[in-house]
């Protein structure tokens, strides 16, 4: 059994009639009783002409175009590029924060812990559309929230956090000048270098260095 052959219909000037749409060949008798090629399907109008080639050569270009012996981009390098797909986003780069993360928005991390570590939750836009439990970053004050069960039955995108108690739990505020010490979960909430917090009615900085985990008054800590 003979081989299936494709063709692509072009016009005058060599540009597909339909990109990356080709024909099966199909052979038929004309009108002087010669043996043709013709598209499977489809019958060329007067300004129109089948081209029998390889399919996979025009179907890799954006602007394909036939010149009666070989296909040619006739695309911009720039329209190229930008048609051009884009790499998916890498991975996290810190796989520990997006545990934390998933970890407070279960519920088993504390508001403290949480508001300390404020940078590594999204920020809220007109967009957003999380269910209960999501956690964000109000654009306006900074403060953390976190989405709670509310009057309405579907998402509300347009509820902003600082603006809808009903809607949001306020978590923390991550710019308040001392924050209460809580327990690290490991090196990715661990206290940094020179950070300053209060614990059992005291204020104490950090002189451990970074990745401070232990409890002020223990050790890597200094107290006021």
């Amino acid at each position: 059994m003979p081989e299936t052959r494709y063709g692509y219909v072009v016009d005058k000037q060599g540009c597909p009639i339909f990109k990356n749409s080709f024909y099966p060949i199909v052979q038929h008798i004309d009108e002087d009783g010669k043996m043709t090629d013709a598209p499977e399907g489809y019958v060329l109008k007067d300004s129109e002409r089948l081209v029998v080639c390889d399919v996979s050569v025009p179907n890799a270009m954006l602007k394909p175009r036939w010149d009666g012996t070989k296909w040619t981009e006739t695309a911009t390098p720039e329209e190229v590029e930008a048609a051009r797909p884009k790499p998916p986003p890498p991975p996290p780069a810190d796989a520990g924060a997006m545990s934390f993360v998933v970890l407070a928005e279960m519920g088993e991390v504390d508001d403290v812990t949480i508001t300390r570590n404020a940078r590594l939750f999204g920020v809220w836009d007109e967009y957003w559309t999380g269910e209960v439990g999501r956690i964000a970053v109000d654009p306006d004050d900074q403060k953390v929230y976190a989405k709670i069960e509310g009057p309405y039955r579907t998402p509300q995108p347009q509820s902003q956090p600082g603006k809808d108690p009903a809607q949001w739990r306020l978590v923390g505020d991550p710019n308040a000048a001392i924050t209460k010490w809580s327990r690290p979960i490991g090196a990715t909430d661990a206290y940094p270098a020179g950070a300053v917090v209060t614990h059992e009615g005291k204020k104490w900085t950090n002189t451990y260095g970074d990745g401070n985990v232990w409890m002020p008054g223990a050790h890597g800590w200094d107290g006021a």
